[in-house]
């Protein structure tokens, strides 16, 4: 921060957009968006002062370096991701950050697309020592993808998933997760999907609208890779990044072209995280994650199964986006780093066959 732009690095960080579109900045440090697990409202500030300033005025703020983002299906590894990366020279991090999902609550009017750049720019902004800004959105933003890759080339994504079965067990298991489906469906754009929309507004049981949450991401994740740029999105089964780190992350690395000497030798020392992403006190790996789902098997599974079944009555050209999606990149000329992601041969073929449906 410099005394002539206090706006020159994060230090003062966009934290929300209020209603009269003053956007207030909160004062941060490296060392405290470290420690936030996210950066929305349970924010660890480095001090108690704000700025307040009206969006439009902050509209000619460029940002230095690229940014590049982080989409996902919720409870995948997402946040680990961004964890991993954070731990990478020359990474400034921010994960799931308020200002962009109030934008995406913000009724479309003309002053609308304006502020949504004003937004990325902002949050664009980095250190001087980082390469690179990456930035993990919320769920609700992830139809946001598109607008994103078109403002800006350099743009690179990365799509986590979870398999439908595994996404139905991993929120079936947790009754605060249940309790949310709701308010995601209502933050979700179902209408771009007439059947989800339809089938949205009725009375639907827990486990389905989990799978219609997980349908509409399947069909973002879709519109993306139809792109003529869709090489810009890696797509990744989230799995991966708690069980094979140090491959999964040099891929992401690599797609981001930020796989340079000092983070492949960052990246050789990477071992699977002992500590959950969300909750560092708490233990988590594979293991845990593995003893978690089998239990959630048996308690949910056949819960989850009729889920499945009615997803796939409901919108059988989704169900194979991600798996499909994931082996494609595979198809590319091989590169240190993508080893652990080879998928059988059939599932490459199916990849062709679903990337020919998506460009008709």
């Amino acid at each position: 921060m410099t005394p002539d732009n206090p706006l020159a690095t994060p230090d003062w960080f966009p934290m929300s957009l209020n209603h009269e579109r003053n956007v207030t900045f909160v004062q941060m440090t490296r060392d405290t968006f470290r420690q936030s697990t996210f950066h929305h409202e349970a924010l660890k500030c480095a001090g108690d002062m704000t700025l307040k300033v009206p969006i439009d005025k902050l509209a000619g703020l460029k940002p230095s370096v690229p940014s590049h983002f982080i989409l996902h299906t919720t409870f995948c590894g997402s946040t680990l991701l961004a964890r991993y990366l954070e731990d990478l020279p020359r990474c400034f991090v921010l994960r799931e950050p308020l200002l962009l999902t109030q934008i995406n609550f913000v009724p479309y009017c003309d002053s609308w697309f304006g502020w949504f750049t004003t937004s990325l720019n902002l949050l664009g902004r980095a250190y001087p020592s980082d390469a690179a800004t990456i930035i993990k959105l919320h769920d609700f933003c992830n139809w946001m993808g598109g607008p994103i890759l078109d403002r800006d080339p350099r743009v690179r994504m990365v799509f986590i998933y979870n398999p439908l079965r595994t996404h139905l067990l991993q929120t079936l298991k947790d009754q605060r997760r249940r309790e949310a489906l709701d308010e995601h469906s209502r933050g979700y754009p179902m209408k771009l999907v007439p059947a989800l929309a339809e089938a949205t507004a009725g009375q639907l049981s827990d486990a389905q609208r989990a799978a219609a949450n997980w349908l509409i991401n399947a069909h973002l994740c879709g519109r993306l890779l139809a792109r003529p740029d869709a090489d810009r999105v890696l797509v990744m089964d989230g799995q991966r990044v708690i069980c094979d780190p140090q491959h999964t992350v040099l891929a992401v690395a690599e797609h981001f072209g930020l796989a340079n000497d000092d983070n492949r030798a960052s990246l050789a020392k990477l071992r699977p995280s002992t500590r959950h992403a969300k909750g560092r006190r708490s233990a988590y790996d594979g293991a845990v994650l593995a003893a978690d789902l089998a239990s959630a098997e048996r308690r949910y599974g056949e819960e989850a199964e009729a889920a499945i079944a009615w997803a796939r009555q409901l919108c059988p050209e989704l169900l194979g986006v991600f798996e499909c999606a994931d082996a494609s990149v595979l198809e590319q000329p091989p590169r240190q780093g993508y080893e652990a992601c080879r998928r059988p041969a059939r599932a490459r073929r199916n990849a062709r066959k679903m990337r020919a449906s998506m460009q008709k």
